[in-house]
């Protein structure tokens, strides 16, 4: 059976066809890096076109607006979300759980287009086992929520080193050296020079990071007035 875009001609024009009768054809995607190997299956399982497509949106775009209606799917993968945000416009898209999908973990031979074909022919099958994907929303809300707690236990790290500083000076009763008053005590301390340039460097690092951890707090806050578990998050 021969593909046709919908003019009557031969694939290669431009609208595909996204039905073999009133079957969706189904695509894999072995996403990489820069690029991705695609591989479509009709009905039949035979596969009726396989090319590798840069990971550009406007090639994603020409791609996925050509086989408009079709199902496809992508692994999990580091970067899938931005190639994931342009197919879903046009197409049916699924994301395979990269250790739960089967045959896929089992392949033995490890090759681009074989993998494309795999999830082509596991996809036509209904054999993708699917990892959730949140809402764009909520996905950036998380990547918020994850930069959030990072920022937090990097001003940690550089806390514990001011109270290492006191420390090694022989100085073990002070106030919150954290706050305005203790800030004051601080800069009253007879230190070595170099511990001196430390303490400073440290408590200048902690403020930025405080100022970022505000913005943060305030487009988490904006972003979640609807929910309740993401405004606790910013209590952390």
């Amino acid at each position: 059976m021969r593909w046709t875009d919908l003019t009557g001609e031969k694939d290669g024009g431009s609208v595909v066809e996204a039905r073999i009768g009133d079957y969706p054809v189904c695509i894999g995607l072995d996403v990489h890096k820069r690029y991705s190997y695609v591989a479509v299956v009709d009905e039949t399982g035979e596969i009726v076109k396989e090319k590798r497509i840069e990971n550009t949106k406007e090639s994603l775009q020409k791609f996925a607006s050509k086989y408009k209606g079709a199902k496809a799917v992508i692994e999990a993968t580091s970067n899938y979300r931005f190639i994931y945000d342009i197919l879903e416009k046009y197409m049916e898209v699924k994301l395979a759980h990269p250790y739960k999908t089967r045959a896929i973990a089992e392949a033995r031979i490890k090759n681009d287009r074989l993998d494309a074909k795999m999830l082509a022919h596991l996809l036509r099958a209904n054999l993708i086992a699917e990892s959730y994907v949140p809402p764009k929303e909520v996905r950036e809300l998380r990547d918020l929520t994850r930069l959030r707690k990072s920022l937090i236990e990097d001003r940690n790290r550089l806390k514990n080193r001011v109270h290492a500083i006191l420390s090694r000076n022989g100085i073990f009763d002070y106030p919150n050296p954290f706050t305005k008053k203790g800030r004051e005590h601080l800069e009253n301390l007879d230190i070595p020079e170099i511990d001196r340039e430390l303490l400073n460097a440290n408590l200048s690092i902690i403020d930025r990071i405080n100022e970022e951890i505000k913005k943060i707090d305030r487009i988490i806050q904006e972003k979640a007035k609807q929910d309740n578990d993401a405004i606790l998050l910013t209590t952390i």
